[in-house]
């Protein structure tokens, strides 16, 4: 980390010509595998387990134990999943451990939902946990928004949705490889490789074609990761591609900050209602380029 280069902030510049969208590099090249933004921060995993945080324009180790398989993060809080299926939480300084038998960890909110060994799923709100499914069969991925609306994924395609007192049938279908939520809707990226959002009940298809790898959504803005390395960005049922460079290993969208891992560990991050803003007044699209500087 001792190598890590500056900030390299774009200026947002919008006319009725063109514009500008406003990214920023928040780190150079290192042995990254996650990262994650909530608005407040942007939370990167590295090696065999390091964790750091970028707040204020400043970054912090905040772990330097091994064994960390995925981070989460939500309203200034991080958390730790280990290998052992054991959760921690950074608070007041130091690390807490929040749970155990954990095989996935999501945040969304100010609250923690974690998907256990046995398919059973709970909520927790910081202080207290609430269990919302305890069908110990077939659950293999959850996915939840800011408004508390909870999703899981089971094994024979089914998508099950908890709306804050009981479970519905959200999609009956199968092929599902990915479900992300955001502000009540719910995205899902089929192994097709075609992306379809749910809004107040209703499917819609946002895309039809091949070489998706990836989705994430934040206040009504869905990203896709194409295989290609490049990201489109949908917004009102319109497709526009922010990134045309190569090399994206994974993005993140939480908390109005689209947070972006490049393969040599560079990590940008670009604020979500720039970009939206950017689209509604720009014809054509701005993109990262090979160096990693926003070109007009």
């Amino acid at each position: 980390m001792a190598k890590m280069i500056g900030l390299l902030l774009i200026g947002l510049a919008l006319t009725a010509a063109s514009a500008r969208a406003q990214f920023t590099q928040v780190i150079g090249a290192g042995d990254f595998r996650q990262v994650v933004a909530d608005g407040a921060s942007t939370y990167l995993l590295k090696g065999a387990g390091e964790v750091w945080r970028f707040t204020g324009g400043q970054w912090a180790q905040i772990d330097n134990s091994t064994g960390t398989t995925t981070i989460a993060a939500a309203n200034g809080v991080v958390y730790a999943l280990k290998t052992d299926g054991n959760l921690y939480r950074f608070a007041f300084g130091g690390w807490q451990q929040s749970g155990g038998g954990i095989a996935q960890a999501i945040a969304a909110g100010s609250n923690l939902f974690v998907l256990q060994t046995n398919s059973n799923i709970y909520r927790f709100d910081g202080a207290n946990w609430l269990q919302l499914d305890h069908d110990t069969s077939g659950s293999q991925q959850i996915a939840a928004d800011e408004l508390g609306n909870v999703y899981v994924l089971k094994s024979d395609g089914h998508i099950y949705q908890f709306a804050g007192s009981s479970w519905t049938t959200a999609d009956d279908g199968s092929g599902t490889k990915q479900i992300v939520a955001a502000a009540g809707a719910l995205y899902v990226l089929k192994t097709t490789g075609n992306v379809w959002a749910r809004t107040n009940g209703q499917w819609a298809q946002l895309d039809n074609g091949t070489g998706t790898k990836q989705i994430a959504a934040d206040q009504g803005v869905a990203f896709a990761l194409k295989d290609n390395g490049n990201i489109w960005m949908n917004r009102g049922g319109q497709w526009t591609q922010i990134d045309n460079g190569t090399g994206t290993r994974a993005i993140d969208a939480r908390g109005g900050q689209l947070a972006v891992l490049k393969d040599n560990g560079s990590v940008f991050a670009a604020m979500t209602g720039t970009l939206g803003a950017r689209v509604a007044g720009s014809a054509r699209a701005v993109a990262f380029d090979s160096l990693y500087h926003v070109a007009e």
